[in-house]
């Protein structure tokens, strides 16, 4: 659906995304850059997929909303007419569901530090983490 409107976030999310494989060069990156612009990039690097996943969803949900049949999943289920609240079970059973988990995933990443388990352990491996 976001394809159509706005086709780089998906590969602007893909390498947002392949940058949390090497955080360490990163942000040792970002320390040498000045100051507001390494901040800035800190926070892109770190809730930057975060936003565009969420930015995927309540464009899904508007589109639902307006029951834009100009998207192929919305003319297939619901078809025109008047927004009704049971059509927003569209969002978590049609292809808005994997956003959803994938929402949920980034979720549970940025917040991995905190579980019980790590967050009594080392700073260095709650830096690893």
């Amino acid at each position: 659906m976001l394809g159509d409107e706005s086709p780089l976030v998906f590969p602007v999310l893909l390498i947002l995304l392949s940058t949390w494989l090497i955080p360490r060069k990163i942000e040792s990156y970002l320390e040498k850059v000045s100051p507001q612009l390494g901040r800035f990039g800190f926070y892109v690097h770190r809730f930057g997929p975060l936003a565009l996943v969420g930015f995927m969803i309540l464009d899904r949900f508007k589109s639902i909303f307006q029951r834009d049949i100009s998207y192929l999943e919305i003319a297939q289920r619901l078809g025109p007419g008047e927004f009704q609240f049971s059509d927003l079970r569209l969002l978590i059973t049609g292809d808005g569901a994997p956003e959803i988990v994938l929402f949920s995933l980034l979720i549970f990443a940025l917040l991995s530090h905190k579980l019980p388990s790590i967050s009594i352990s080392s700073d260095e491996l709650k830096k690893i983490v």
